[in-house]
């Protein structure tokens, strides 16, 4: 049994976890100061979302040196105390990194720019335009525009999937898959466990660049997703790129926005010495429709979920409902007001049951919720800042009905300083960080969800370690259960011993089997004997 198949996964965004040398940002020795906390909470990998240097365009996400440490972050010996600190506590660490692109700062694309024959000219994809035009009418369906820019240097245009700023790698050079393979190898050699490979299933390009199809209904360019999303190219990339990999159990995550089961599969099943495991995201994508009910939203989420959960048993994916670019999941998936407390226990019991290797992502723990600004210049992320300048300063739309939309969907949400406690900069930094603390840090922190045994905090850490002591939630089989609307109900069995998870989401009581014989593993409510009505936001796991 490789360890991935037992671990709980901890996601970090490092800038805002914890400031240990009072600069405003989060850094590697805060994480260190803090591992203790972790340690209590139970869970045995943490993931780092990027920490290598970069021109911060993108949340690190735009890579200027794949070697080197972010200044602010810290250092390399840093980090190596990091590890240290880790191994001491038998934790394991991934590293966050993109691949398909850099940022247009680093060494390679620099060299790549100023000629059209120098060594690093092909480490990138650069054509020649087709008279004014771009080298095809690819359309970026991130961040708008066209997926090509032009250079001074040389009139050729280069590729970007994403933002100008990130131009894709070209991994059909041999060059370039041997470089990604010695990153890789270098944090290897300095303790690192396995990696979450971004974007990694765009890193094949159909041969010749096509252009796009014409939607017939608008006259416009489809977006290109097809040309380069899961392309059969990128399968052979990966499987080269482990074959290189030396290390004792290195495990690959991909990010694989868009796939199919049948895709999931070709990345991830053992036989394909590709992915050990996979990032989709149809189920955290699910949004509530305006008007809709808590059930009917429940109901069409519980799909999404069990359709996941119920793919080729000897494929294994990542069950997560938060991340460092999506809402606070108490706010996307509960209620985080009335019942921020119980419904953020409700979706600990539900994401530590299901199928799969569970991530929970930095303050999930503590019930952390959207930040919900109050104006525009309090938002960073990239995204946020430019639906701003297309809907308000082009586009017109009152500025009051765009912000509460991005109240709900910034990765800002994410992004904000972790809540330690009720002090200055809910105890983050000694001074101010880029990001301000969500207005609820008072109500909503580490120091008070520590010292009560009913908070968020104190189930979670119940609750990781009754998935490490059973082993039908960690390797069991998943059979969906019939239930009312806003309840999720599902089995977990492995070798004779049965687990039902039962979870109302929605604020109302609903009826709920209590299934004969059986007895209460662990419920987010205190049980009155044995009942057949779950109250809102009441989960519980049965054992039969």
């Amino acid at each position: 049994m490789t360890w991935w198949k037992d671990t709980v996964i901890y996601e970090i965004y490092p800038e805002s976890f914890y400031d240990a040398n009072g600069d405003g940002v989060g850094d590697l020795a805060g994480i260190r100061e803090k591992l203790p906390e972790l340690v209590e909470l139970g869970v045995e990998t943490l993931w780092l979302c990027p920490i290598f240097s970069s021109p911060m365009k993108d949340g690190g996400y735009d890579v200027g040196d794949y070697c080197g440490i972010r200044e602010e972050l810290g250092t390399l010996e840093e980090f190596d105390a990091l590890v240290a600190a880790l191994k001491r506590n038998q934790m394991r660490l991934i590293l966050d990194i993109p691949i398909n692109h850099t940022s247009d700062q680093h060494n390679w694309f620099q060299h790549s720019k100023a000629s059209s024959d120098n060594l690093y000219r092909d480490f990138y994809i650069w054509r020649a335009g087709k008279g004014e035009s771009p080298p095809n009418n690819w359309i970026s369906s991130k961040v708008g525009g066209s997926c090509w820019a032009q250079t001074e240097e040389t009139e050729d245009y280069y590729l970007h999937l994403y933002s100008d700023w990130q131009p894709d790698l070209n991994w059909e050079n041999p060059a370039v898959r041997e470089a990604m393979a010695k990153v890789l190898q270098f944090w290897i050699d300095r303790g690192v466990d396995g990696f979450r490979l971004d974007v990694i299933n765009k890193i094949g390009k159909e041969p010749g660049l096509p252009d796009a199809n014409i939607d017939p209904e608008t006259g416009l360019p489809e977006y290109p997703e097809p040309y380069f999303q899961n392309h059969p190219l990128s399968h052979g990339y990966i499987q080269e790129l482990r074959s290189r990999l030396k290390g004792d159990e290195i495990f690959l995550i991909g990010q694989t926005q868009g796939v199919s089961e049948a895709e999931a599969y070709a990345y991830a099943a053992p036989i394909r010495n590709e992915l050990d495991s996979f990032l989709q995201f149809e189920a955290t994508d699910f949004q509530k429709s305006k008007g809709e009910s808590q059930e009917a939203f429940v109901e069409g989420w519980k799909a999404k979920l069990f359709r996941w959960q119920m793919i080729d048993e000897r494929v294994d994916a990542m069950i997560f409902f938060g991340s460092h670019d999506l809402s606070r999941t108490v706010s996307h998936f509960g209620e985080d007001e009335r019942y921020r407390r119980e419904s953020s226990k409700a979706l600990a019991l539900l994401l530590l049951s299901l199928r799969g290797i569970p991530v929970i992502y930095m303050g999930e723990e503590i019930g952390m919720t959207n930040a919900r600004y109050r104006d525009f210049s309090k938002y960073q992320d990239i995204r946020t800042r430019l639906a701003y300048q297309r809907r308000v300063i082009e586009g017109g739309e009152p500025e009051e009905k765009v912000l509460r939309e991005i109240w709900e969907t910034s990765r800002d949400n994410a992004r904000y300083p972790i809540h330690w406690n009720a002090g200055p900069n809910a105890g983050f930094s000694r001074i101010k960080p880029r990001l301000s603390p969500a207005s609820n840090y008072r109500q909503v922190n580490f120091e008070i969800e520590g010292e009560d045994p009913n908070s968020v905090f104190s189930f979670y850490k119940k609750m990781i370690r009754i998935r490490r002591l059973e082993d039908a939630l960690r390797r069991g089989g998943f059979r969906a259960a019939e239930s009312v609307p806003g309840v999720i109900c599902f089995e977990r069995e492995w070798q004779g011993r049965r687990l039902v998870t039962q979870v109302n989401l929605t604020d109302a009581e609903k009826v709920c089997e209590w299934i004969e014989g059986s007895a209460c593993r662990i419920a987010t409510h205190a049980l009155q004997g044995e009942a057949s009505v779950l109250s809102a936001f009441e989960g519980r796991i049965l054992m039969i």
